[in-house]
């Protein structure tokens, strides 16, 4: 009855409008003539008018945040938690109240940005979503500790390119020896314990762990039946069923077949197109020999611009079109040009008699 979207810093803002129905959009899942029965709440759970500005909040707190190195992270998620169909009509507030204060608790009422209630989506049940900054706090390892190491490092390394040439050492020895010098510092920064910061970051891996996916629908099951007094259908089983929460090599297994599939898809298109043209240009040369090396110059040059299109490599063309199948293709092609050559010639031998 709930699932998790990680939206990226880019796109974030406009995941935040489109849940508050900041600006309409064309499509045929909102019907905007019910827009105005959505509720709305601010990160207290307290409800506000459709003009407040979320995306205003949510920039703020980012802005007190640690950033990762990289451009585009995950800066914002969205949880989506359906109205269960046991929930009688006078107990929605109740449970949309509850799963306000779940969340509160959970992933903290300062990174929460909003709470929506969407009632103009006729093909769905009536929703909520909430939209938090997955923030923790900011561990690292004491900088002045490791300037320490670093300099007995560099202490340790002139002396050890002093005593090499006053004692007349190779330089293969000399390297080892700064090598080791490099690997003692190393191994002490690692062994370092990581301290409190005081500062908080935003890390989408560090909140929405795996561990994570898998307590949050029992947790959630648990809070709202002890704040309902009675049992509801949110968590029913259907993830487990299905194998789970899946680990992120799943995900890109699945990810990879779907491309290695539209690929496919796309091969299939374009490989008789291909081979048709290659026979009109092999027969307007009237010529056999070139045949075989034209059919199969055509096929890859199509590949490769079509597997491009696909964003693949020609190299993975080449593992789903093995050269087999080119060889056999090219061969029955080529009877069948040498067959209609030969039927050809035996005609204009009749017409001539």
């Amino acid at each position: 009855m709930a699932n998790s979207l990680k939206v990226s810093v880019h796109n974030a803002a406009v995941q935040i409008k489109h849940n508050c129905r900041a600006f309409k959009e064309e499509t045929d899942s909102i019907d905007y003539s019910l827009s105005s029965k959505n509720s709305y709440y601010d990160k207290n759970g307290t409800e506000v008018p459709v003009s407040y500005n979320f995306v205003s909040f949510y920039r703020e707190r980012i802005a007190d945040l640690c950033k990762p190195k990289k451009r585009d992270y995950n800066s914002l998620v969205d949880w989506v938690v359906s109205l269960p169909k046991d929930v009688k009509e006078e107990e929605k507030e109740k449970f949309w109240t509850g799963i306000r204060e779940f969340f509160k608790e959970r992933y903290n009422s300062k990174n929460i940005v909003g709470f929506y209630i969407h009632r103009d989506e006729p093909g769905a049940a009536e929703h909520m979503h909430i939209d938090f900054v997955p923030a923790v706090k900011q561990f690292a390892k004491n900088q002045d500790e490791k300037n320490r190491l670093y300099s007995e490092r560099d202490e340790k390394i002139k002396d050890i390119k002093k005593i090499a040439t006053e004692e007349n050492w190779t330089l293969s020895e000399m390297q080892a020896e700064i090598e080791t010098a490099k690997s003692e510092c190393k191994s002490a920064i690692k062994n370092l314990k990581l301290e409190d910061t005081g500062l908080e970051k935003i890390s989408c891996r560090d909140v929405m762990t795996q561990k994570e996916l898998k307590e949050f629908h029992p947790a959630l099951q648990k809070y709202m039946n002890s704040y309902l007094r009675r049992k509801v259908g949110l968590h029913t089983g259907i993830t487990k069923s299905n194998g789970c929460n899946k680990t992120r090599n799943q995900y890109k297994l699945e990810e990879k077949q779907r491309e290695i599939d539209t690929l496919k898809k796309v091969v299939t298109r374009f490989y008789s197109a291909a081979l048709q043209l290659a026979f009109e240009k092999a027969q307007s040369d009237k010529s056999s020999s070139t045949i075989s090396q034209k059919v199969t110059d055509i096929i890859f040059i199509s590949a490769k611009k079509y597997a491009e299109k696909a964003g693949k490599l020609s190299k993975e063309f080449s593992t789903l079109v093995p050269s087999k199948m080119i060889e056999r293709v090219v061969e029955r092609e080529e009877e069948r040009f040498q067959k209609s050559q030969e039927k050809a010639t035996r005609q204009n031998c009749n017409t001539r008699i």
